[in-house]
């Protein structure tokens, strides 16, 4: 293939993924690597298409060819670096931005990404020294002043970030990620009107925005104030290392044994006092596991809302509502209608039929398409609950050997996936 038809390719090619138009990108570039498999331009463009498509595993191997023909483009290893990003390899991610810059410490856009990077780790000042590095080679880099306001958010300087975002939006007003960034500072400071503002002007430039369409859902669960409290509660849980997680979770279990222990022991009111205390840490739980169906219940009713919910978020509201719902008129009818002989299985049965609202609320669908492991053993879950219910109807012995290690796997798998985010 001639030179100038492979520039006319690569031109057409960065004008469709600058479009969005992905497909129509690839094959361009489809049409140079079928006679140049080694032609860097177009492995490195299509790397960068992977990534901007959300592929970014795909994006890799293309780098790495790229890199074995060309190991000084500085270049690709940013864009490695923003692939191991988005696939939540952070080490590797900062171990090829300190290469990219070694061998160019002059591009602003890195130190932006680095800058990301290391909030994503909650080094916090690390990271505003990396988008003030930025800043200092380009003032007007949107990477780095949206960097620059995240950390300083983080940090809690909440004057400085704002004025950073205000000058973020002055340099670029229609630049679709700044006013994602805003957004998700207003909806982390509670802050959920400004928030979904600024999330549907990002919608309005560019309606692919994943961020913004996952922000736009948070801010309008946030209009239900007890989601808005568990959603900050969790940023701020977020924010903090998995040790101090860890220990919160395991010293709030223990001051719940402990008061499970004592509480028998202790005089009036203060026996009240602590079966007070009980009664919140449990109900606090339950709305943790809970408050995000109910909250995506809420917004398919929503004009909206309704029409950003996936699939997926959905039909997982629908059927942990309907297993809550259903499990507390079993309770009812077995309390009110049920011979005594058959009122403790009745009701641990209703219990088994409610607690199936947990594992439903993390059901993927459609069912089975590209589970992965941990996806198997939530939909595991949803099948030992349900056999564990009908050997209740039959057997109480193996009923209840049944709902006592879905209970405990309930308990278990609960506590690792909430302590195993961020």
């Amino acid at each position: 293939m001639p030179s100038q038809h492979t520039e006319a390719h690569l031109q057409k090619a960065r004008l469709l993924l600058d479009q969005g138009r992905y497909k129509d990108a690839e094959r361009e570039l489809g049409q140079i690597l079928s006679h140049e498999p080694n032609n860097n331009d177009a492995l490195g463009l299509l790397a960068r298409l992977k990534i901007d498509d959300h592929q970014p595993a795909k994006a890799l191997p293309l780098l790495a060819q790229a890199l074995a023909l060309n190991p000084q483009e500085d270049y690709y290893l940013y864009l490695r670096s923003f692939a191991h990003y988005k696939l939540n390899d952070n080490i590797s991610a900062i171990a090829d931005l300190k290469a990219a810059l070694a061998m160019n410490p002059y591009h602003s856009g890195y130190f932006s990404l680095y800058a990301f990077v290391l909030i994503d780790e909650h080094q916090y000042e690390a990271a505003l020294e990396k988008a003030n590095e930025g800043l200092a080679l380009d003032a007007e880099d949107i990477g780095c002043l949206n960097a620059r306001s995240r950390a300083l958010s983080k940090l809690r300087r909440t004057t400085d970030a704002a004025a950073t975002m205000q000058d973020s939006l002055a340099v670029d007003p229609d630049n679709d990620w700044t006013h994602t960034n805003v957004a998700w500072n207003f909806l982390e400071r509670g802050q959920h009107r400004q928030a979904a503002h600024h999330f549907q002007e990002a919608l309005r430039i560019n309606p692919r925005n994943t961020a913004a369409i996952s922000g736009m859902k948070e801010a309008l669960k946030s209009r239900i104030a007890p989601y808005r409290w568990f959603l900050r509660y969790g940023i701020w849980l977020s924010g903090q290392g998995k040790n101090v997680r860890w220990m919160m979770a395991l010293g709030l279990y223990l001051c719940f044994r402990m008061g499970m222990a004592v509480v028998d022991t202790l005089p009036r009111p203060f026996n009240w006092l602590v079966y007070a205390l009980m009664a919140l840490y449990l109900l606090a739980v339950l709305c943790s596991w809970l408050i995000n169906p109910i909250a995506n219940a809420f917004l398919s009713l929503h004009p909206q809302g309704r029409y950003a919910l996936t699939i997926t978020e959905r039909w997982s509201s629908q059927t942990a509502l309907v297993a809550l719902l259903a499990g507390i008129l079993a309770a009812a009818f077995t309390m009110l209608v049920a011979p005594p002989a058959f009122q403790s299985q009745g009701l641990v049965a209703s219990l088994v039929l409610a607690s199936l609202a947990l594992p439903l609320a993390l059901v993927q669908y459609p069912v089975g398409r590209q589970y992965t492991t941990k996806q198997w053993v939530t939909l595991g879950l949803c099948v030992l609950g349900v056999v564990a219910i009908v050997a209740l109807l039959f057997s109480a012995e193996v009923g209840m050997l049944l709902a006592g290690i879905y209970g405990a796997a309930i308990v278990v798998g609960s506590w690792v996936a909430a302590l195993g985010r961020g």
